[in-house]
């Protein structure tokens, strides 16, 4: 029968962490500088091979009990090889530790260690010591290059070492009253141990490698450490784990950290000389508040490790499983006779990010990182913490929130990334006049059969400007703008802004009273229509202007006047508000002028391929097609209908140089026309909500592809991210900023935070408008003085967007500090909603979320409360339709008995599409189709929803259905029945059945001949033939 010594608790833990798998070798690297010779180095090493048993052990099983055991055999049993001589020893170590690394040392009939040279030209060389992972530790290494040394050099060992299968016996048999408080003391150390974070810096495809970054502490720092220490009592290696543990806590902002420490296990002096596995790792755990010192946590670090080496002996071999940050320390012996410790890898827990601080030969810092971090990530990691420890030692009584993370080669980044200077001192209207006299004949806009010049534009938006003019309307005034899509879009909104007034478009889709609300809110001096809309000047409640009928009876030439500022209104849009009504941001002719001037240069608009303008630029996301082509002599098309509809027949007519769409219009193009859409334009820019990669990258190869980022308050866009090639990320950066704009990533102090924190995006420069129409409160809020700027009176808009920048300067976006949404490109404040749910009779209170099911396109859902019956979902869709545009009215509305809460009792949002979906209807059977007509629309809705179980008296929305999905299903429709199948029909009646009636009565009605309904079933029937291609071919 076998016999030998039982494994210590550390040496089980080791065993334990390997689940089975081999373990890996550990090494030891060491310089040697040995003229006499490889035999006397051997001898040396089998010197000290003999005189440390754990070096002639082996690690076997007892047959009996299957139980793990060491032995100890009667001489050193060393594998010895001599490679060389190398000219460069070191480019070869890597390569000889990777082959040693698969060698079972100390296992049955293995060595029980290797011992390979690498000899140099010049007399020296580099040893390498290979042996069990459950040999020896990181400690062990000092010692045997000490012992090395003495051997080499003829050195008596005069002194008795504590062998380590007598520490393992002595720690089983040792167990005394103590037991059971030092399992105590784990139990709630470990018990206490924080979740650990993110990783700081980390990309969520960094597709990288684990590797090793080094930064050295320069004389003063190392000084300042010591210092420190010296003063507070404790030790150096204290003090830069306080460093690491406090730059972690703030890099993370987290007021709770758990950092896994490895002590050596030799607190006793005489196993000072001994070789093994002694050093063991356990978590300290530190725990912040707003007050918090760096000399706190330093007493923290000094507490927890005291209390963590005085029970370490208590530590039983069940501990391990470490995660999050490590830390441990290196004490390598000044290289003396020759001999220098070079590397040391041991088995330990494997963490995504450690630090290991070098007490000597310099005093450094060594970065281990995972694959999740890339090297320049581990860059930057590095000397953040290098930054907090010295802004630490420095003044240990500051706050933490106080402390720089920021290193001067961050601050020079940061200001070169907002130093481009703004990109024209023009108006918009003084560069459109620029670009007619270059180009008078070129084509400027094309709808259709109709195509205007920039001559011919140029003199209808004069005569506009003219008329507007005559009426006193110049500078300072507004102008209410109520017109279909169309190049008629485009010379209005160039008299307005030619007549020095600002312009608001009205959505002709908008309910009635929230145009109402619209105009009383901005209180225009005209309303800017045509005569389709507006019949009856008489009846407006202001002053109308038809563009199509009064224009041409008014003055033909421009009257003059004083010319337009760069604080001049341009132009107000609407936005969701988050009190119930939406807010008017004012927009100054300074930030129109300088983005459309970045966007002019930025994107392809001088070409012969026209940019397409596809909506009615109620939101300013639309400016980008509609004004930057005219400073650079390009085209612009108007799509034939607006929205999803038009953009895809417009695809179908030719290439384009310039299209910009929302992501939830990128998603579903695909269905619509295949893997086409990729090859029909110069440039895609994508802006409006947040862009996931996946989404885009259905979408290479292109030419350009750009996600483009800015809230209203900051002129269309603020910044930008090319995406033409993988960024590396789930959801694409939005980048840089563009010129003559400033981004800033500040916390609550309003202090800039470093790379890979987060924190709240404000936006400075050129774009930052001029505020809320008539809400100087909150005005006040969202814009802020600016305390970065050279110009005084400069603010700053806080966005509410929490992002965080890349080593590369570009930044990603990490949600929202409030409840705003980004809903298939729409701006949403759920209060809105809310609010205007609550007027009606039956709801006594509502909350408002969204549901978001991986790639799928995102839905309002809405949660009432009512007061007695509950209403039916459609009489409350019909309620919001009076007063909110359709992208606001909820998807799914259910009724409940209370709103869900947070545990602070607060409005949980986030809850409320888990909560409505538990609440749909189920039919216990379904309802069968009774006509063809709702045979057909059931199937198309089944296989647009993706829901078999969907029938003829199902609702669309509840459903699961988007207004963005009744785009694809009235396109399949057309195919299908031959019929016009408008989306608002589909909207206004959401079931099947209600549907195929409408549509029936529309079949029935259509006084149209037979050739024409054939001629529409083919289009619609070619347009499915290709979308079909598309994707077979994709």
């Amino acid at each position: 029968m076998t016999t030998g010594y039982r494994l210590s608790h550390r040496q089980q833990s080791l065993l334990r962490s390997a689940a089975g798998a081999p373990l890996r070798p550990a090494t030891i690297t060491i310089s040697v500088a040995a003229p006499a010779g490889p035999a006397r180095l051997r001898a040396a090493v089998h010197s000290v091979a003999a005189r440390h048993e754990v070096l002639r052990t082996r690690f076997q099983v007892r047959p009996d009990t299957g139980a793990p055991i060491q032995t100890v055999t009667a001489e050193p049993d060393v594998q010895w090889q001599v490679l060389g001589p190398i000219d460069e020893p070191d480019g070869s170590v890597d390569d000889l530790i990777a082959g040693v690394l698969e060698h079972p040392y100390g296992e049955t009939g293995q060595p029980t260690v290797g011992a390979t040279l690498l000899t140099g030209t010049g007399g020296s060389g580099l040893l390498v010591l290979a042996m069990s992972a459950l040999a020896v530790d990181a400690a062990s290494a000092a010692v045997l290059v000490a012992d090395l040394r003495r051997a080499f050099h003829g050195e008596a060992f005069d002194d008795e070492v504590v062998q380590y299968a007598q520490f393992s016996e002595w720690q089983h048999e040792n167990a005394d009253g103590t037991a059971d408080d030092g399992a105590a003391y784990w139990r709630r150390v470990f018990g206490e141990v924080a979740n650990p974070p993110g990783l700081p810096l980390a990309r969520e495809r960094a597709n990288g490698q684990a590797g090793v970054r080094r930064r050295a502490l320069d004389a003063d720092l190392d000084k300042a450490v010591r210092a420190l220490a010296d003063v507070e009592r404790t030790t150096p290696e204290t003090v830069v784990f306080a460093g690491w543990a406090t730059a972690l806590l703030r890099l993370n902002g987290t007021s709770e950290l758990t950092v896994w420490r490895t002590l050596d296990g030799r607190a006793d002096e005489e196993l000072r000389t001994a070789v093994g596995p002694f050093a063991a790792t356990v978590p300290s755990t530190f725990s912040v508040r707003a007050r918090t010192r760096f000399s706190d946590v330093l007493a923290q670090a000094q507490h927890t490790t005291a209390e963590n080496e005085r029970w370490l002996d208590r530590l039983g071999p069940e501990a391990n499983g470490a995660l999050g940050f490590g830390f441990d320390v290196i004490d390598p012996p000044a290289p003396a006779g020759g001999f220098a410790l070079t590397q040391v890898t041991v088995l330990g827990p494997s963490f995504p990010v450690a630090l290991r601080f070098f007490r000597a030969g310099p005093p450094h810092l060594e970065l281990r990182h995972g694959p999740d971090l890339r090297p320049e990530d581990a860059d930057v990691l590095l000397d953040q913490v290098v930054a907090v420890l010295a802004d630490g030692c420095a003044e240990p009584s500051r706050d933490l929130a106080g402390l720089s993370l920021l290193t001067a080669a961050e601050r020079e980044r940061m200001a070169e990334a907002n130093a481009a200077a703004a990109a024209s001192g023009q108006s918009f209207p003084e560069m459109f006049a620029k670009q007619v006299r270059a180009t008078p004949e070129r084509n400027a806009a094309v709808h259709g059969d109709r195509a205007l010049t920039y001559a011919e534009l140029g003199r209808s938006s004069d005569r506009i400007a003219a008329a507007l003019r005559a009426r006193g309307i110049g500078r300072g005034a507004v102008c209410a703008f109520w017109h279909r899509h169309g190049i008629g879009v485009l010379e209005g909104l160039l008299g307005v802004l030619k007549a020095g007034a600002a312009y608001v478009v009205l959505d002709p889709q908008w309910p009635y009273d929230r145009i109402a609300e619209v105009l009383r809110d901005c209180a225009p001096a005209v309303l800017l229509t045509e005569k389709a809309l507006v019949p009856d000047p008489g009846a407006a409640p202001i002053p109308v202007v038809r563009l199509d009928i009064d224009v041409d009876t008014e003055l033909g030439t421009v009257v003059s006047g004083p010319g337009v500022g760069p604080d001049d209104l341009a132009y107000l849009v609407y936005t969701s508000g988050s009190t119930g009504a939406p807010k008017g941001v004012c927009v100054t002719h300074r930030g129109l002028a300088n983005y459309l001037a970045w966007a002019a240069d930025a994107y392809p608009v001088s070409g012969d391929r026209p940019a397409l303008a596809h909506s009615v630029p109620v939101y300013d996301m639309a400016v980008t097609t509609l004004f930057a082509p005219l400073l650079r002599g390009g085209s612009i098309r108007f799509t034939e209908a607006e929205g999803l509809d038009g953009i895809v027949r417009a695809l179908d007519d030719g290439e384009l140089g310039l299209l910009k769409l929302t992501p939830t219009h990128l998603r579903l193009l695909p269905r619509l026309v295949g893997d086409r859409a990729s090859r029909l334009a110069d440039a895609v820019v994508l802006g409006g909500e947040a862009l996931s990669e996946d989404v885009v990258a259905q979408w290479r190869p292109a030419p350009l592809l750009v996600n483009e980022y800015g809230p209203s308050e900051t002129v269309v866009g603020c910044a930008f991210y090319d995406c033409s090639a993988p960024s590396g990320a789930e959801s694409v950066p939005i980048g840089k900023p563009i010129a003559g704009t400033r981004l800033y990533v500040l916390d609550e102090r309003m202090q800039r935070v470093p790379m890979g924190v987060p924190g709240e995006l404000y936006v400075g420069g050129a774009g930052v408008a001029r505020g809320y129409h008539g809400e100087p409160a909150l005005t006040a809020e969202r814009f802020v003085p600016d305390s970065f700027g050279d110009e005084p009176g400069t603010r700053l808009y806080r966005t509410g967007d929490i992002v965080r920048q890349l080593t590369t300067g570009d930044l990603v976006c990490c949600g929202r500090i409030d409840d705003q949404e980004q809903v298939n490109g729409f701006r949403v404040e759920p209060a809105e909603i809310e609010a205007a749910l609550a007027t009606h009779h039956a709801v006594r209170s509502a909350a408002v979320g969204v549901r978001r099911d991986g790639d799928d396109l995102a839905q309002l859902v809405a949660c009432v409360v009512p007061e007695g019956r509950a209403p039916h979902p459609d009489e409350l869709r019909r309620h919001l339709r009076g007063t909110l545009p359709q992208h606001l009215i909820p998807a799914v509305l259910a009724a409940v008995d209370e709103l869900p809460l947070t545990a602070s009792g607060k409005l949980d949002r986030k809850a409320v599409p888990r909560l409505a979906e538990s609440l749909r209807p189920r039919r216990s059977a379904p309802l069968p189709p009774r006509t063809e007509v709702e045979q057909t629309v059931l199937r198309v809705w089944q296989e647009v929803l993706a829901d078999p179980w969907v029938d003829v008296g199902s609702n669309f929305f509840d459903a699961g259905g988007t207004s963005f999905l009744l785009l694809d299903v009235a396109v399949r429709l057309e195919a299908e029945l031959g019929v016009e199948v408008p989306v608002l029909t589909l909207l206004e009646h959401p079931t099947v059945a209600a549907a195929a009636q409408q549509l029936t009565a529309s079949g029935e009605d259509d006084s149209a001949p037979a050739e024409d309904r054939v001629a529409k079933q083919r289009a619609a029937m070619a347009r499915m033939r290709q979308r079909r291609v598309g994707q077979d071919g994709a």
